[in-house]
């Protein structure tokens, strides 16, 4: 019915049967809503002495622990906690970033307001990325009640962290590596100390060159290349008498070494020789090694150049370390 003056307010009844909000929204509370959501567990210091999560008191310091799927990762220096509800500020508050990467993250935290809390849909960020905490639930009590004195927190840390398996994965390659570096050069070392030892075993009143020529010599009259089953033979035998050449000539241990350990050692070492002769001696080895790996098919013909090529290197090698000893 209306007034008789006709100018009275109107009223709708029915605001007034709505009950006014209880809580505050926080204004960040719509941020990050298709954030991934994490599992979060509230776990207790490891040192000794640390305070039971279930006599948590104001300013007790615990560990907050999250995982869950892959995120952009995330600025510590810039991550805060964002409530539902600004009622529930400082309930868990961040006091320092222990880990946090694309898929774990933990937290020191402690509690600043006494009361027992529940909470859904915390969310933790940088201010761009982030991620939501699931049910959250923890008890703190007021360091005078029940007449409770305040104890002293002891020193936080050290904790026990879990790092994924390619942070170890890469320790142990790195360890791996060292090791190898130093097993290397102490073989090298070894190998040098045996060869300069045993040299005298190899000595001769001839040069290397011409004692190689004089071996070669003998071996030819010892394998006739005519007959094809010593051709095999041959060929092993000429690889030896050539590295023992080396041996004689640059002291290098040519005898256990690969072909690429004796290059480089001779480039090292000998840098002239290397320079005259590295490409050659390289094709020499090559040679042999397809010799070795086919002899059923080698021929007189293959035999002899092989000769001929072990004599043409080892006379650029001699000559060029006499030139270097000038």
């Amino acid at each position: 019915m209306s007034s008789p003056q006709g100018n009275e307010p109107q009223v709708n009844l029915s605001q007034l049967d709505q009950p006014q909000a209880a809580q505050s929204t926080s204004p960040e509370s719509t941020i990050g809503n298709d954030w991934p959501l994490w599992n979060c567990v509230l776990q207790e210091a490891t040192q000794a002495g640390a305070a039971k999560l279930d006599a948590w008191s104001v300013g007790n310091k615990y560990l907050l622990s999250c995982s869950g799927p892959h995120i952009e990762k995330l600025d510590d220096a810039k991550l805060k906690f964002l409530f539902p509800q600004k009622e529930q500020e400082f309930t868990l508050h961040p006091l320092q970033v222990m880990i946090v990467d694309h898929q774990q993250a933990q937290f020191v935290v402690t509690g600043y307001k006494p009361g027992e809390f529940s909470v859904e849909n915390l969310k933790v960020t940088d201010g761009t990325n982030g991620f939501r905490v699931g049910k959250l639930d923890w008890k703190v009590v007021s360091i005078v009640e029940g007449q409770s004195q305040p104890q002293p927190s002891p020193p936080f840390g050290p904790f026990k962290l879990s790092f994924p398996w390619w942070y170890y994965g890469a320790w142990a390659l790195a360890i791996f590596v060292l090791l190898y570096f130093f097993w290397r050069r102490y073989r090298r070392y070894s190998s040098r100390k045996k060869l300069v030892e045993s040299l005298s075993a190899h000595s001769t009143a001839l040069s290397p060159f011409n004692q190689l020529n004089k071996d070669i010599r003998i071996l030819l009259r010892d394998r006739r290349l005519e007959k094809p089953e010593n051709l095999g033979p041959f060929v092993s035998e000429m690889e030896k008498l050539f590295r023992l050449f080396l041996v004689r000539q640059l002291t290098v241990p040519a005898m256990e070494w690969s072909d690429r350990e004796i290059i480089g050692d001779i480039k090292k070492h000998h840098r002239k020789v290397h320079i005259e002769s590295a490409g050659r001696m390289s094709n020499l080895f090559r040679e042999f090694k397809k010799a070795q790996g086919a002899k059923e098919k080698l021929t007189k013909v293959d035999a002899e150049q092989l000769l001929e090529m072990s004599r043409q290197v080892a006379d650029l090698v001699d000559r060029s370390h006499k030139e270097s000893q000038k």
